[in-house]
């Protein structure tokens, strides 16, 4: 059962939205980061800079960037780049230029459905991310972006979002997506909002492990530290945005890797025994058309690489593309037996297509393999089991903004 409630804070204003709100954020280097911060000192970037945008030299402190941020949070209220609102639900729309479009909701969700199991997650999380996480949520007071929930579809919710869809959006901007919000304030609408997502047994966590993780932790501590708690205060909610599951889109997370301990010529021999490798002078006919079959760039030559019976595992995470990949290639061919850790190993979103890898063998890279893109089922079932996925294995997309609404968990 979820438990969605409706929200008070801040809203871009319609004239500011496209200057204000952030593109997405994990698309950036920190060096990029820097650059599009600094050129665009109105956008919501500016409150969340991290410290790795910075060199040694420069003397920048995490505590500096902190108050930092704080202070361009309250010079964008200030200018009234937002506008606040009070007591609302949000339905958030992103349409990408190739038609796609998906529509969610967002609202303040207890963390008491999180620790109910009633969201679900897939990924770990390290603990020094999420301690900087939590001390940012402290200092500046806020979350930067909505944790991105998905959930079984249901008719009830979709009805009524396609019907306030049909009436012009409060905010709509275009980038390189289309963004529109709409503002429900009608309490009648908002009962109905809840009433069916607590028929929604289970979600799922697709996007923002660290964030819903750290903001737990500042949950907690919140909690212990305040002997009048009950329940009720900011601090117990995230804010999230829930789409439904046949709406989601995933795209692959291909491996690049450098510095190949062995040679090509000695990799397609070893390849062999557990995949059929076919040679390809046509790039587009070496994707995968499924889970059992990869991409293979290796210098300028393509190859399709299709599993043999006996390596398929049929457990819910051996059997993802990205752990057959790991298990029988980038491991014991490689070396990387540590895919965090190992700087030989780089990702690229499955949405940067062909070109993307052909653009990393010119980098530098040996050796790009495209995996087929895991589906919104297998995630849920690997969740349902209560296991973890490899690092890396979904690359949702369309992104949730940042920027798009301001909650203050203080």
């Amino acid at each position: 059962m979820l438990n969605i409630h409706p929200l008070t804070g801040y809203l871009p204003q319609k004239a500011s939205a496209k200057t204000v709100i952030c593109p997405a954020y994990d698309t950036f280097t920190p060096a990029e980061r820097r650059v599009f911060a600094e050129k665009n000192p109105d956008n919501f970037i500016n409150t969340f800079r991290y410290i790795d945008e910075f060199e040694p030299h420069e003397g920048i402190t995490l505590n500096m960037l902190l108050k930092q941020n704080k202070q361009y949070l309250q010079q964008l209220l200030a200018k009234g780049l937002y506008r606040p609102v009070d007591n609302a639900l949000l339905v958030y729309q992103l349409e990408t230029t190739d038609g796609h479009i998906q529509t969610g909701v967002i609202a303040d969700i207890p963390y008491s459905d999180y620790e109910e199991d009633a969201i679900r997650i897939h990924e770990y999380t390290r603990k020094e991310k999420e301690k900087g996480l939590a001390k940012y949520i402290k200092k500046v007071g806020v979350v930067p972006s909505p944790v991105c929930i998905t959930y079984p579809q249901h008719t009830g919710i979709t009805e009524i979002t396609q019907r306030i869809t049909q009436q012009p959006p409060d905010i709509e901007l275009t980038t390189d997506i289309t963004q529109r919000a709409w503002v429900i304030t009608d309490a009648n609408i908002q009962s109905e909002l809840r009433y069916h997502f607590q028929q929604v047994g289970v979600s799922y966590l697709a996007d923002g492990h660290h964030r819903i993780a750290s903001g737990h932790r500042f949950a907690k501590k919140c909690r212990q530290q305040n002997p009048e708690h009950t329940g009720n205060e900011p601090y117990n909610y995230m804010l999230g945005v829930l789409f439904p599951d046949n709406e989601m889109r995933i795209h692959a997370y291909n491996r690049c890797v450098k510095h190949l301990p062995i040679k090509p010529a000695t990799l397609l021999r070893m390849l062999e025994s557990d995949f059929l490798v076919e040679k390809h002078d046509n790039k587009y006919h070496a994707q995968p058309m499924n889970r059992q079959e990869f991409g293979m760039l290796l210098g300028h030559n393509w190859y399709k690489l299709i599993c043999k019976p006996h390596i398929v595992p049929t457990d819910p995470v051996g059997s993802l593309a990205v752990s057959i990949l790991q298990q029988r290639i980038l491991a014991p061919m490689l070396g990387i037996s540590d895919p965090q850790r190992d700087d030989r190993l780089e990702y690229i979103s499955g949405d940067s297509h062909i070109a993307g890898m052909e653009q990393a063998i010119a980098a530098g890279f040996e050796v790009v393999f495209a995996t087929f893109p895991t589906a919104i089922q297998e995630m849920m079932a690997v969740a349902d089991c209560g296991q973890i996925m490899p690092p890396k294995s979904t690359w949702f997309a369309p992104k949730v903004r940042s920027g798009i609404f301001i909650r203050f968990r203080k």
